[in-house]
């Protein structure tokens, strides 16, 4: 090795360019440093690094080609043997922000099969995370923190969520059916539980819902758009129908019993009703004269009553009191009674077979029911008439016709009674209008049909007006009035310009209708850019129309439209005024 010179040094450079074949470049405990620029080790072969690699003046080491590493790595910490890569860092540092391992791989041409992480034994893959970010793993996988998902998890058709030490509950599709089950040998029961205060719990099916004891057995069937059927040991015993229900077998009711509707009770010929309550309404016949109380071969034995009031006649022999006493004897006598001589009644009412329609109270007589006059004149000759009736109807019978009548209040009478002077409210059939009448002059009474067509009016105090409210624009940028419910229209926030339209605007000649418009600007002002009456564009002939303009958010604008209806044509006059 003497006389030999292992470096080859380019003479312009001064850089080293090669190391002689067969000879080893040893640096032991010195420095390799260049003046400036990067120290490269470009050799043709590897470099084997037996010591420690520094780079004291940047903290960076820079590697620019395959680094390959035979020995366990240390970073930030001495190797240890049985770890191929033992990172140990302290971050002390609040405002920075630290990764333990950092991987960025600038993705420029990647495929399906690219992989940002793997991890494998024996070249299977154990796991691995793709350029997408997805990640599998392939083996069990134990959590023992909680696991937070702030998005969908997926298990494909078969798979099962388990739950509990010994597999207890299972969640699964097997890809025709969803279920959530306990398993066979798991422990306790299945608790499905909606708790908190108003917390409802709701099986919602897009068909039918079963709910079925064991080995299967049926005991609630709830089906769509139909019955819902309840079971007792696998047999149906209770139905919904499309008219109320169908029970299977005996019912036992320990409260009451409350049936709106019509009811059968068993079969008349074959089955037995024993009512052993007593009875608290009356027992009504459905069909006047049509039902009885007993047949002539199964009879009632004893009646007990206060009273019996018959319609048609009664036919008996003897009629006797409770005592047992005869209390009245007819002698073949059915049908009618009837009395020449007075009648005193003893009680205080007079009775009918549905009730009791005269009450006597002293001097006073009540009608419980109608009162039918057929005569020709009713005179009541009392100081005031009270009527507790919402409606009093005059003229009644069939086959009417049209004619003037109403109330007529006497003012003076001579001293036969004959009237002299008089008020009427009289409804005018020939006029078709209601009027009064004093016996000389007929004044019609203003409605809303004749408000329309009424001369001169003069008032005596102020006029207060409904106006139209509204805080939308409609479809198409429309705003629209109806002028038979207002002539004014407030709106609110209109969202920009839009179209005015007025509708049953009145389109008799000589006639001027006034519109007013209350804009409150919001956020988007808008102002009217056309106006339609009745559905038919007329901006054309709206003066002023062209030159409105429109406040800013939170200002209110008024436009005033005066419709002049003249030769079967209209003249609109526009004005705008704006309040800040």
């Amino acid at each position: 090795m003497t006389n030999r010179y292992p470096l080859v040094v380019n003479a312009t450079t001064n850089q080293i360019t090669e190391v002689q074949s067969g000879d080893d470049l040893l640096l032991d405990n010195t420095d390799l440093t260049t003046s400036s620029g990067d120290l490269v080790l470009d050799p043709a072969g590897d470099v084997d690094i037996k010591a420690d690699l520094k780079n004291t003046a940047d903290p960076n080491l820079k590697v620019d080609d395959d680094l390959y590493v035979t020995g366990t790595v240390g970073i930030g910490v001495a190797p240890i043997s049985n770890s191929d890569i033992t990172i140990n860092r302290t971050w002390n540092n609040s405002a920075t922000t630290f990764f333990g391992t950092n991987i960025d791989v600038i993705d420029t041409n990647s495929n399906s099969n690219s992989r940002l992480l793997r991890l494998a034994t024996g070249g299977v893959t154990k796991f691995d995370i793709d350029v997408d970010g997805d990640t599998n793993i392939y083996g069990t996988t134990t959590l023992h923190g909680n696991v937070t998902f702030v998005s969908n998890a997926f298990f494909g058709d078969g798979d099962t969520l388990n739950f509990g030490s010994s597999n207890d509950l299972e969640i699964q599709h097997s890809g025709t059916t969803s279920f959530i089950r306990t398993s066979t040998s798991s422990t306790g029961d299945l608790a499905i539980e909606s708790r908190g205060t108003e917390h409802d719990l709701y099986l919602t099916a897009a068909d039918n819902v079963y709910i079925r004891p064991q080995g299967g057995e049926d005991g609630i069937k709830v089906f769509g758009d139909g019955a819902v059927e309840l079971y007792h040991d696998n047999s149906k015993k209770f139905e919904t129908t499309s008219t109320g229900i169908s029970v299977t077998g005996s019912g036992v009711f320990s409260s009451n019993l409350t049936v709106n509707g019509n009811t059968s009770i068993g079969d008349g010929n074959a089955d037995d009703c024993a009512i052993n309550a007593r009875v608290t309404t009356s027992v009504v016949s459905k069909t006047d004269s049509q039902n009885d109380l007993g047949t002539t071969a199964l009879r009632w034995r004893n009646l007990f009553v206060d009273d019996i009031t018959v319609t048609t006649g009664i036919s008996v022999s003897t009629l006797k009191a409770l005592d047992g006493t005869t209390a009245l004897t007819l002698a073949n006598t059915t049908g009618d009674v009837t009395v020449a001589g007075d009648l005193t009644v003893s009680g205080n009412d007079i009775k009918s077979s549905s009730g009791t329609p005269i009450t006597l109270s002293g001097n006073d007589v009540t009608i419980n029911g109608n009162l039918t006059v057929d005569g020709t004149q009713t005179i009541l000759n009392t100081t005031t008439l009270s009527v507790e009736d919402a409606t009093i109807e005059l003229r009644r019978g069939n086959n009417l016709t049209a004619a003037t009548g109403g109330i007529q209040v006497n003012q003076t009478t001579n001293g036969s009674g004959g009237v002299t002077a008089y008020q009427a409210l009289l409804y005018d059939s020939s006029a078709t209008k209601w009027r009064t009448y004093d016996g000389t002059t007929y004044k019609s009474l203003v409605n809303e049909t004749d408000a329309t067509t009424l001369g001169k009016i003069t008032l005596n105090g102020g006029v207060v007006e409904n106006f139209d409210d509204a805080s939308a624009v409609g479809n198409g940028g429309i705003v629209s009035l109806d002028q038979n419910s207002s002539n004014i229209h407030v709106h609110t926030n209109p969202g920009g310009d839009f179209s005015f339209r007025v509708t049953n605007v009145s389109t008799t000649d000589n006639y001027a209708t006034s519109i007013v418009l209350i804009m409150k600007q919001g956020s988007t002002p808008g102002q009217p850019t056309s106006f339609y009456i009745n559905g038919t564009d007329v901006s054309t002939v709206t003066l002023g129309l062209s030159t409105l303009t429109k406040g800013s958010n939170g200002e209110t604008d008024v436009y005033s439209f005066q419709l002049i209806r003249q030769s079967s044509a209209w003249h609109v006059l526009t004005t705008a005024t704006n309040f800040e």
